[in-house]
């Protein structure tokens, strides 16, 4: 009997320690400061890409804000969409997934840039990869927390 109290609580200990962002829409888990820690590319042929390497804000009224190594900044705004598909996506991981559309400009040249990434999924509260398709050619972002 002792041993059945001492599951239940190790279990009631575990649930209760660990992070509560699972059940946090991405809508609010995104709201932050991220830098990219990683880019990785597979596959052939060539895939333009607008942002890259720098600092990513995503702000909770949808302002988005890109800081380039150089210290140029974008702002402009950014959109999450959920979509159920029949495994019509190649390179994506389940039924359910979610998009992110981020678009900027600078201020001072006028420079637009658009990313549109193909599935966004976090991989835990501090971390979340964003992949882009097209074609063969597939990129995955890792963003982490700062």
């Amino acid at each position: 009997m002792k041993k059945g109290y001492l599951s239940v609580l190790l279990v009631t200990l575990l649930f209760i320690s660990c992070s509560k962002d699972i059940f946090k829409r991405y809508e609010k888990r995104i709201i932050g400061d991220w830098e990219v820690e990683d880019i990785n590319s597979y596959g052939f042929g060539s895939m333009p890409m607008n942002f890259g390497e720098g600092a990513y804000h995503f702000g909770e009224d949808r302002s988005f804000i890109f800081t380039d190594i150089n210290g140029v900044a974008y702002t402009g705004k950014w959109q999450i969409k959920k979509y159920w598909t029949n495994n019509n996506c190649d390179g994506c991981s389940s039924d359910n997934i979610r998009t992110l559309m981020v678009s900027a400009v600078d201020n001072r040249s006028g420079e637009l840039k658009a990313d549109y990434f193909n599935e966004i999924k976090f991989t835990g509260t501090d971390r979340f990869n964003g992949t882009m398709v097209n074609g063969t050619r597939t990129r995955v972002f890792k963003f982490r927390r700062r």
